[in-house]
């Protein structure tokens, strides 16, 4: 028995990358047509033959073939882009009220390509300017999602104690999510996982992400004190807070210029070092 106190405790979230090729949107439309050609011929040998000789020959040729010439031409790269959706769009139409095809796996990630990559009207496929972090990041991997700055794959949502009194610190919960996942959305289901478990803190140290009003509210509700940097610039001079909101942010503010919450607070950096040993 450590006898270890779980009062006190800190979050974060921490990337992991999935075991995977990083894909520009070209290569991903590409796999996506390779993976369902591969399976339409082998499973429905008749259907495959139906599919156009010059757009089978295109696209499982290889990639040197592919993007030759196209490196530094970005003129070539998005003609080939728009090609590439076009054929996308080819097929899954061609197949669209086939019995089973469109039960198949590869047949359903190319319709997904299709939908989370291109606008389709009226028959014409445009290649979109930007996609969704929750965009199918590679066909092997069809639930791995993609943080703007941290990259693709998953991440974990990661809370330990930091009593200073423990010998040593224990991980109390983790729980796994998707990369585009919104760390303020993850506190209170951690909150609610150690609840759960017999493992409820009464303070809890966590990075701004964590940090809104909701969330603040939210513990306090269940006895528990949320340590977390408010985010976001102060207001201008001149700016007066109207709602309880507001005013609850304010006075977080000007809390967290003050030693006594910079020193309750700098405990919260220890999660790093578990983060680090955990990678």
């Amino acid at each position: 028995n450590l006898e270890i106190e779980v009062d006190q405790q800190r979050l974060d979230s921490t990337h992991v990358f999935g075991n995977m090729a990083s894909l520009s949107r070209t290569q991903l439309m590409l796999a996506c047509i390779r993976r369902f050609l591969v399976q339409l011929k082998r499973r429905h040998n008749a259907e495959y033959a139906q599919v156009r000789a010059e757009l089978r020959t295109r696209c499982e040729a290889k990639d040197s073939q592919v993007f030759g010439g196209c490196e530094k031409n970005e003129t070539a790269r998005r003609q080939l882009r728009q090609q590439v959706a076009k054929d996308m769009l080819e097929l899954v139409e061609q197949f669209a009220s086939h019995k089973q095809i469109p039960s198949m796996p590869s047949y359903q990630a190319l319709a997904r390509c299709l939908h989370e990559q291109c606008d389709v009207t009226e028959g014409k496929v445009d290649v979109r300017k930007k996609t969704s972090g929750r965009a199918l990041q590679n066909p092997s991997d069809p639930d791995a999602t993609l943080d703007g700055h941290k990259g693709k794959g998953y991440q974990a949502q990661i809370a330990e104690t930091y009593n200073p009194k423990n010998a040593v610190q224990l991980i109390t919960a983790v729980i796994p999510e998707t990369a585009a996942d919104e760390d303020g959305d993850a506190l209170q289901k951690v909150v609610g996982q150690l609840t759960e478990n017999g493992l409820k803190p009464t303070t809890v140290l966590a990075d701004g992400h964590y940090g809104s009003d909701e969330n603040e509210q939210a513990c306090e509700s269940a006895g528990i004190r949320l340590v977390a940097p408010v985010r976001g610039k102060p207001p201008g001079p001149g700016y007066v807070a109207k709602t309880e909101a507001q005013k609850r942010l304010e006075k977080r503010r000007a809390e967290q210029t003050t030693p006594e919450w910079k020193k309750s607070y700098n405990p919260r950096a220890g999660i790093e070092g578990t983060n680090s040993g955990l990678k």
